[in-house]
């Protein structure tokens, strides 16, 4: 059973949030329009009101319409309808409203699928991330359809109250609310865990059909499948080899862009003492040499994953210094003074530190200094802007500047689907080039790209890609018309 291949309609590479929403709509969970509370936006009420909105779902109705003059914090048009029917004046201030959709079970609309992803566990990148940090979007924004956050948080443990709507949770709460998602959504059976995908490629099958008169083989129509070849990371009792291989109409690149952290090119980048990315964070800290635990952590990078690797560090007592190539003024340090004090409070105060503005025993910034080399002996070799050179002593040396997608498994790494075609693909530069309101690449027929792949960072919009490929391939697949 080594080369066993399993044929599905659509194969979707990735098992974080972006791919559990989509295989909860293509298993036939269908939304229908129910209008509980007063509109957000007029317009887009009066277009779904001259509708048979309790017997038409929205995968039924013309997205393109429906989002029509539709603004908010995505460019994505189609996850506008849905943010604002999920989470009505979610950025006005006005109190929380309940969800406008009601989510309905049919099979008839269920497309067969397998969600591929490397992690043992749903939930993607969230597994990898510090349990104990706080999330930046509200607890409300990090939800799946038909699934409250807080409400879960109540009923499977009891303290749902203690979250409210406008709230921040707790990364760890996040990462057991996917999971539990999948079992409570009964999609577990849709989900290979564990599973790297080593390969995709478009194969051109020639369907064989039976002849009724016949009885005789026909068949010279050519369709183009693509194949995927998949190697398990840990053994399984779910029936399928070590290896072996997906064919499946559609392929949906789902796999987010945290997989590859991003490097300084620096010498000496690959010695021990030094991680990098989110991920190794952590368990670094915890595992710092007892012979150089008396210095300081390196953190470098200006972002919010800076931020978070200085605050977990701090949790573990340990003194840091901090060095980034930007003043406090600049990007992307930007966004930490641009968070409100009352809900981000550990943000607003690391941005006083890297500005001076607060000072500490355990916290050295080093603002407008770049690492130019990292040296034996766990020393690393400094520069400033204006020529100053200095070599400080570390302990651990934690490099936080930003990540990538691993499309690695894709005909040329997937260079060819960018906005930019021939330029790797960036979640700030280069996104996948696909259409807004099927999210099919432009490039490639049949295969489609969501989430931060396509410029959807935030969980809260996640639901718009799910929705433009649901009701394409749905309508590729005869289930509905229009």
């Amino acid at each position: 059973m080594e080369n066993a291949i399993k044929e599905v309609d659509v194969a979707i590479i990735g098992n974080g949030p972006s791919a559990i929403t989509l295989s909860y709509m293509l298993s036939g969970y269908t939304p229908y329009y129910h209008p509980t509370d007063p509109p957000e936006d007029d317009l887009l009420h009066l277009r779904l009101a001259n509708q048979d909105y309790k017997c038409v779902p929205i995968t039924e109705m013309n997205l393109r319409n429906l989002s029509d003059g539709l603004e908010g914090r995505t460019s994505n048009p189609v996850a506008l309808v849905l943010d604002q029917l999920c989470h009505p004046y979610a950025d006005t201030g006005y109190p929380k409203l309940s969800s406008q959709l009601r989510w309905v079970k049919e099979e008839k609309r269920a497309i067969n699928h397998i969600v591929i992803g490397r992690n043992s566990r749903p939930g993607g990148v969230w597994q990898k991330v510090q349990g104990d940090l706080k999330t930046l979007s509200r607890s409300s924004w990090m939800q799946l359809p038909d699934l409250p956050f807080t409400q879960y948080l109540k009923e499977k443990k009891g303290t749902g109250d203690i979250i409210a709507s406008g709230d921040r949770a707790d990364v760890c709460q996040v990462t057991r609310y996917y999971e539990e998602y999948v079992k409570e959504k009964a999609l577990s059976s849709n989900f290979l865990n564990s599973c790297l995908v080593t390969s995709v490629e478009k194969v051109r099958m020639s369907p064989q059909i039976i002849n009724e008169d016949t009885g005789e083989m026909e068949g010279d129509a050519v369709e183009n499948i693509w194949e995927v070849s998949i190697k398990r990371l840990e053994s399984s009792t779910d029936g399928f080899p070590q290896s072996f291989r997906v064919r499946a109409k559609n392929i949906v690149l789902a796999t987010g862009t945290s997989d590859i952290p991003n490097v300084l090119g620096v010498p000496g980048e690959d010695l021990k003492f030094i991680r990098h990315g989110v991920s190794k964070v952590s368990a670094a800290l915890h595992h710092i040499n007892n012979e150089t635990r008396c210095n300081p952590v390196l953190v470098i990078g200006a972002g919010l994953s800076a931020a978070d690797a200085i605050i977990t560090a701090r949790k573990n007592n340990c003194n840091v210094v901090h060095v980034f190539r930007e003043t406090p003024c600049g990007n992307p340090a930007q966004m930490l003074k641009s968070l409100p004090r009352a809900i981000y409070p550990e943000y607003v105060m690391m941005y006083e530190l890297m500005c001076g503005d607060v000072t500490v025993d355990w916290y050295k910034p080093y603002p407008q200094y770049a690492v130019k080399a990292f040296i034996d002996k766990n020393r690393v070799r400094l520069e400033s802007l204006q020529g100053r050179s200095e070599i400080i002593d570390v302990s651990l040396a934690l490099v936080q500047i930003g990540s990538n997608a691993d499309l690695s498994f894709m005909p040329s790494q997937g260079t060819n689907l960018g906005v930019v075609p021939g330029m790797k693909i960036e979640v700030k530069h280069n996104v996948v080039d696909v259409d807004p309101f099927t999210s099919e690449s432009v490039i490639e027929k049949g295969l489609y790209a969501m989430g931060p792949l396509i410029g959807d960072n935030f969980v809260r919009f996640l639901k718009g890609g799910a929705m433009a490929i649901t009701q394409h391939i749905q309508m590729k697949n005869g289930v509905i018309n229009m």
